[in-house]
């Protein structure tokens, strides 16, 4: 079987979507306090056609890792952000 390529999608903040209403996705993800564990989190995610756009004040507590990334499940998958 062939190799298939990859699903790319574009995490963009937009200061367009505020509040629940705008993010009506779950994500889990790990904050960024020493002893946190993955958490679900309510509000945090939406999706516009490919792209994922998670919340900028969820993006600001979530623990991004020596790469520059973070972890989070949204929808079913993980996504590195």
């Amino acid at each position: 079987m062939g190799q298939r390529a990859p699903t790319t999608l574009a995490l963009l903040l937009w200061s367009a979507f505020t509040g629940a209403a705008g993010f009506p996705l779950t994500c889990a993800s790990v904050a960024r306090t020493a002893d946190a564990e993955l958490a679900s989190h309510a509000a945090c995610a939406a999706r516009e056609g490919e792209q994922l756009i998670l919340a900028p004040t969820h993006l600001q507590q979530m623990r991004y890792e020596t790469e520059g990334l973070a972890s989070v499940w949204v929808a079913g998958r993980w996504y590195y952000v």
